[in-house]
């Protein structure tokens, strides 16, 4: 994946983050109509003109409606490595989507 966000310091100012991620992932369907994800990613994380290691693993439930239309939560850790001052960034994501299979 690629992902494009901004950081933002206490003084107010901000910078953009970028990355791009490939890796694993597994699914898991039980109870006929519920899904469990698990993945793990590994890529580059670009900040100020630096590179470096950006690592990120999550957690998913999903549950299907029908054969075409399912709503997912889940859960994603994400930490890059940039910055001498503070060598580890780190970020923890909650949300939820919905998709559409065609």
């Amino acid at each position: 994946r690629a992902s494009a966000s901004s950081l933002t310091y206490k003084s107010g100012v901000t910078d953009g983050l970028y990355g791009t991620l490939a890796g694993g992932y597994y699914n898991a369907h039980f109870a006929s109509r519920l899904e469990v994800q698990a993945r793990a990613m590994a890529g580059c994380g670009w900040y100020r003109g630096r590179c470096g290691a950006d690592l990120c693993a999550g957690m998913g439930l999903s549950f299907f409606l029908d054969e075409n239309f399912r709503i997912k939560a889940f859960a994603e850790y994400e930490t890059v490595c940039l910055v001498p001052q503070k060598p580890w960034m780190h970020s923890f994501v909650l949300g939820w989507s919905s998709a559409w299979s065609f």
